[in-house]
């Protein structure tokens, strides 16, 4: 029997090649060698003040958007569990009894130090982010976890967690391997940052609905270095734009970074930027032909949703019932 794997994304704006890159792409090869647990995070996302506060309709859609784009990347969703947190009541019932159990200087300390800075003035949910996320994990009983290299401080709170509970109450949670992914790609006009669906500059990403001419546009701009002699290396300290750029390339076509600096010898950025451009497009232009046929079929995609509901929710709540019985909550 094929070993558990826990992995998410959050629904908080078109997904990115960023996120095809660093997430998707992976749990298309994951789907086949585990029994997979794809949740699409809506309670993290709430995290996000422009979620919080949009409307029903928009939040509808951009969960739509983001299962369709799931989807027509190539996650099949009659071999993998792609469900919604927020349908699975008992992710917040096990997050409450672990949240119970957690003083908060140990939180405070897993937040970023602006966060910590401005602690009185954070919203609750944003500073108990990681207590959610670990009960997303251990309440499936996973083998295996699947997230980004910007979480590892989470996960270090996570295996904190499950220490004190496994102390207390007898090996209460299986501890997970996690698989981190370091292949991160960063915001095209701010490579010192990660590339973000929810950022507000638009010109900062490539999403996977944007067109070629949207594309070439974005990338044109993109930033890349000042060396009056453009050479297209990849040097992650001094050339980060490029090597960013780069890195796209390299990902997109599975072909690797040396390969592509040698056929780019005598080559100037913008030549590097036009093809990049067309790579990029052809890559996604798979996906736009698939998404255009699921989205517009919204009856598919609710039934998606309530068949993974169903089938979590026995899980789910098989687990939270053993849980229960351990701690010693009366039913």
């Amino acid at each position: 029997m094929n070993k558990n794997l826990f992995s998410g994304i959050q629904p908080s704006g078109i997904i990115t090649i960023g996120n095809f890159i660093g997430v998707l792409s992976k749990w298309i090869n994951y789907q086949y060698d585990y029994n997979c647990y794809f949740c699409i995070n809506d309670l993290h996302s709430i995290t996000n003040k422009n979620i919080l506060f949009s409307n029903k309709e928009y939040k509808k859609k951009i969960i739509f958007d983001t299962l369709s784009l799931i989807i027509s990347s190539g996650i099949n969703p009659n071999i993998s569990n792609i469900f919604l947190q927020s349908k699975i009541l008992e992710h917040t019932y096990l997050f409450w009894i672990l949240l119970s159990n957690i003083k908060l200087n140990k939180i405070i300390k897993n937040i970023n130090i602006n966060d910590r800075k401005n602690i009185k003035n954070i919203e609750i949910g944003k500073l108990s982010y990681s207590i959610l996320m670990t009960s997303d994990i251990l309440l499936y009983q996973i083998d295996t976890v699947f997230v980004g290299y910007d979480q590892i401080k989470n996960i270090e709170l996570c295996k904190y967690i499950i220490n004190i509970f496994n102390r207390r109450f007898d090996n209460l949670f299986k501890e997970p391997n996690f698989i981190i992914n370091k292949n991160i790609i960063k915001s095209l006009n701010n490579p010192n940052k990660k590339m973000s669906k929810s950022d507000t500059n638009s010109n900062s990403y490539i999403s996977l609905l944007d067109n070629y001419d949207l594309i070439k546009k974005k990338i044109k701009l993109s930033i890349t270095d000042s060396d009056v002699e453009s050479k297209i290396i990849y040097n992650e300290n001094d050339k980060k734009g490029i090597s960013n750029l780069i890195k796209i390339m390299s990902e997109i076509n599975n072909i690797s970074i040396n390969k592509i600096e040698k056929s780019m010898i005598n080559k100037n950025y913008n030549f590097f930027k036009n093809l990049l451009s067309k790579n990029i497009y052809y890559k996604i232009e798979e996906i736009q032909y698939n998404y255009n046929i699921i989205r517009k079929n919204e009856n598919y995609l609710k039934y998606i949703i309530e068949k993974s509901t169903n089938k979590i929710r026995k899980i789910a709540e098989k687990s939270i019932n053993e849980i229960k019985n351990k701690i010693g909550i009366y039913e």
